[in-house]
């Protein structure tokens, strides 16, 4: 059976078609555990305010909470959701490093090939970059790769060489190059070259294939500035700024697209697999802004606080990539989660350290199938994740009877912002230590196209 939708929202009409396979009802089984109730979304609405059975035709039903005035939404738990809208996050930071020189900038991907997510970072300072390698319980182990750079400003993972594994591509800011160093399929880098544009002085960075002729492709924020003093010394004597896409053309690169004479911090893209578009966020500190592009388009997304670092993910696994901005000062860390193409919310914030925040990164670092967040504390010199928890409104697809318990406590401060001290691993070693409406829809519809016909998006 098909249902064809068409929702107009924010002055666009979205028609889509979704396909129902089930014939039978299915039937969800709901607990409440404290003082709440779930309102259930399929095809009409239905109140949950104590144990109930909910019997549905819908290949998807969405949860909500709904907390009393004196508690607040714990987490889901029993059979988890299949996919959310926002995540509630644990109430603890887990170390990941401490460095030597300002904590600056992570990246994620598999680097050794173990299917697990792992890290590579920068100590600014020091010029170290290290590769941090996940045990799969969220505790990791270091080794240098470069310890001799005068400033490493940005760095990023990518199969460069297309041998399926990630290679490792640095920026050394003075000398105007980005350094390759290839992966041995092991997590082990060598160096393999430097690559230099002319004319430019590379800050930030991002490869891509952006023009699907399966070479990489880069994404560069260049300018000049001073890197004697603190960030702000830099921020103030950024001249020559311009972000632009180059393309490869045999190991040689050339200007593709210019995108804005705006200086960018870091850089973060990713290209949905149904389209030939790439989207592309920055982090304009010299702004005080954050923007996405597309199709020619730039868009401010945020405005204030200083933002330093961007990272595309989808955290709540409903099909839009989510955006996670670490701002300097004042800093705090903070999810934009994507409700439609470059439309984000409002920043929801998670935390708010004193010393300035830097890197962003979002991947499933413990290993329990929902993505966290993983940040840098500059000043602090310390790397670290907070885990996620549950999602806030919870997905489930209906293809069988489920069973699922909603967790409400007396809470003085909501889950979702925690201010919490870190746990910091030993310096020698690396070790762990709202209402639904139409646009929450639209987002669940994308999620069951996800589920069952593999539409997967590469950040």
């Amino acid at each position: 059976m098909a249902k064809c939708f068409s929702v107009c929202k924010g002055g666009f009409l979205f028609t889509f078609t979704l396909v129902f396979h089930n014939t039978l009802a299915s039937t969800i089984d709901i607990d409440i555990e404290g003082d709440g109730s779930v309102l259930v979304v399929d095809e009409t609405e239905t109140l949950c305010d104590e144990n109930c059975v909910v019997e549905t035709v819908s290949d998807f039903i969405t949860l909500q909470p709904q907390a009393s005035s004196n508690a607040t939404f714990k987490q889901w738990d029993g059979q988890q959701c299949d996919f959310g809208y926002k995540v509630i996050h644990g109430s603890a930071r887990t170390g990941v490093k401490t460095v030597g020189g300002g904590a600056k900038t992570l990246k994620s991907a598999d680097i050794n090939g173990d299917g697990i997510a792992d890290l590579a970072a920068i100590s600014l300072f020091d010029g170290k970059v290290f590769s941090l390698i996940n045990d799969g319980n969220g505790k990791f182990s270091d080794t240098v790769v470069v310890d001799s750079m005068r400033y490493p400003s940005a760095l990023d993972l990518y199969d460069w060489d297309g041998d399926a594994d990630q290679d490792l591509l640095v920026i050394d800011y003075p000398k105007r190059e980005i350094q390759l160093y290839t992966n041995d399929g092991n997590g082990n880098f060598t160096f393999s070259k430097a690559i230099v544009i002319p004319d430019i002085a590379p800050y930030a960075l991002s490869v891509m294939d952006v023009n699907a002729d399966d070479a990489p492709d880069l994404i560069i924020s260049s300018f000049n500035a001073d890197i004697s003093g603190d960030l702000f010394d830099l921020v103030e004597s950024i001249a020559n700024a311009s972000t632009d896409i180059y393309t490869n053309l045999n190991g040689s690169f050339e200007l593709y697209q210019n995108l804005s004479s705006s200086a960018a911090i870091t850089v973060d893209a990713y290209k949905p697999n149904s389209s030939d578009a790439i989207v592309i966020a920055t982090a304009e500190i010299a702004d005080n802004r954050v923007v996405v592009y597309s199709d020619g388009e730039a868009t401010t997304v945020d405005s204030g606080s200083r933002p330093y670092g961007v990272n595309f993910n989808d955290i709540d696994d409903n099909g839009t990539q989510d955006l996670l901005v670490a701002y300097y000062r004042p800093s705090q860390l903070a999810i934009l989660y994507q409700l439609q193409s470059n439309s984000f919310t409002a920043p929801n914030q998670i935390l708010t350290p004193s010393e300035g925040l830097t890197a962003t990164s979002m991947e499933d670092f413990n290993n329990d199938d929902i993505v966290d967040i993983a940040s840098g504390e500059f000043n602090a010199n310390s790397f670290f994740y907070v885990p996620s928890i549950s999602y806030v409104d919870c997905g489930l697809s209906t293809d069988s009877d489920r069973s699922i318990i909603a967790i409400f406590s007396e809470s003085e401060q909501a889950p979702e912002n925690p201010a919490v001290p870190v746990s910091q691993p030993d310096n020698n070693s690396s070790s762990g230590g709202g209402s639904f409406g139409m646009g929450m829809l639209l987002l669940s519809a994308v999620a069951v196209f996800r589920k069952y016909f593999k539409l997967t998006l590469k950040a």
